[in-house]
């Protein structure tokens, strides 16, 4: 887990402003002084303030204050599965690399627990580390989705950036939580890779077994059927509103999502 955050916080912290934009700027309402952290830019240190206290503070405003975002994993044994790389792990690098982006700007974090019951407010780079290291401790396998997501339209009063994450192989039960948060959804899928070999595969959420034949075409074959009930489900979210992006095995995550979260 250590090397999935040492890199996860290398992508983030060698920008300025992580995945989201900065939104300090000239008609802002000054709230406070608040202590500069090594993760924030260094031309937002208060050098009047600096000069009587010797200490660096950064002035905080209001506007840095009114953006909420929730951060929802949707887990399922589906995602202990790939073929250069686990699903499971690009999964929690990308929970970490939205957290710390998250953090960097001191937005208002939360991270809901995947049966919608708990919600873990994280406001500090340790709080990250624990909360993602939390949810890298679950037994994934056999772990059916909580696809009910309609519950926070309930849990979450005010507006927020509802970011999803999952690999949305199963349809979500989502209707009402559009109509008041912002919605966007990360999807994760396996790049193949052909070769041809005896196994023995196991369903992660049956736990049934098979022997199989692998070759060219029985992969070839299994992507083209999971990318059909990815891009259905997907596709399903679009037309209630909810943006998207996919990301695989070879993607670069960071960048991927930097494209995807600028051009919003």
């Amino acid at each position: 887990m250590k090397p999935i955050l040492i890199k996860a916080k290398k992508a983030v912290f060698s920008h300025q402003h992580g995945l989201f934009a900065g939104k300090i700027g000239e008609g802002f309402d000054f709230v406070e002084l608040i202590e500069y952290d090594y993760a924030s830019d260094a031309k937002r240190i208060d050098w009047m303030a600096y000069a009587k206290t010797t200490q660096a503070y950064m002035k905080l405003y209001q506007e840095e204050q009114l953006r909420n975002i929730a951060i929802v994993p949707i887990i399922s044994g589906s995602l202990y599965f790939g073929y250069e790389k686990i699903l499971w792990h690009l999964f929690l690098e990308t929970l970490a690399i939205l957290s710390y982006s998250a953090v960097m700007l001191r937005d208002n974090l939360t991270i809901i627990s995947s049966h919608m019951l708990d919600q873990q407010r994280v406001g500090t780079i340790y709080e990250v580390d624990k909360t993602v290291e939390q949810i890298a401790d679950q037994k994934i396998i056999a772990q059916r989705p909580q696809t009910d997501v309609d519950s926070l339209f309930y849990k979450l009063p005010q507006k927020h950036l509802v970011i999803l994450l999952g690999d949305f192989l199963e349809p979500l039960s989502i209707k009402l939580l559009p109509t008041k948060h912002e919605v966007v959804a990360i999807a994760f899928r396996p790049s193949p890779k052909l070769f041809s070999e005896d196994a023995v595969v196991v369903d992660n959420l049956t736990k049934n077994q098979k022997s199989v034949r692998f070759s060219p075409n029985t992969i070839s074959y299994h992507q083209r059927k999971l990318i059909e009930l990815q891009q259905k489900n997907l596709y399903a979210m679009k037309k209630k509103g909810i943006d998207w992006t996919i990301l695989d095995e070879t993607t670069d995550i960071f960048t991927k999502l930097q494209l995807f979260f600028g051009s919003r």
